[in-house]
């Protein structure tokens, strides 16, 4: 698969877009996926401006088969957009993680901690 080259990747196997509008496309990348079979729901916050997620707080929950897990802010920030696409349809995350089933849309706070993450040479180095 060819990555944008401004794709992200952190420790816990999210990935963050750049968008030129400044914010970041969020989502799980296949190796985090491979924990996360049969994704059966999906649990979503409610956009909102004034609502600031602190570094590792709690911002979605996904349930799967096996194994249900919190995805926790990577950085500062709000979520201004929300993937609606998975309320009814969460096995798109597994189906195509970086397009289709992108989760949430951020605006960090300070969009240089974005540099803070591995690239993808980087991720692929650390976890093939």
């Amino acid at each position: 698969m060819d990555f944008d080259a401004n794709i992200r990747f952190t420790l816990d196997h999210d990935w963050l877009l750049p968008q030129a509008d400044g914010t970041l496309l969020f989502g799980k990348t296949d190796y985090g996926l491979t924990k996360l079979p049969n994704i059966l729901s999906v649990e979503l916050p409610e956009p909102d401006s004034e609502h600031h997620y602190g570094l590792d707080e709690g911002m979605c929950v996904i349930e799967s088969q096996d194994l249900t897990i919190e995805c926790l802010a990577p950085l500062i920030c709000t979520v201004t957009e929300i993937n609606t696409e998975l309320l009814v349809s969460p096995e798109l995350i597994n189906e195509d993680p970086f397009d289709t089933g992108w989760i949430l849309r951020l605006s960090p706070d300070h969009p240089e901690d974005l540099d803070e993450f591995f690239n993808i040479e980087e991720y692929e180095a650390r976890f093939g």
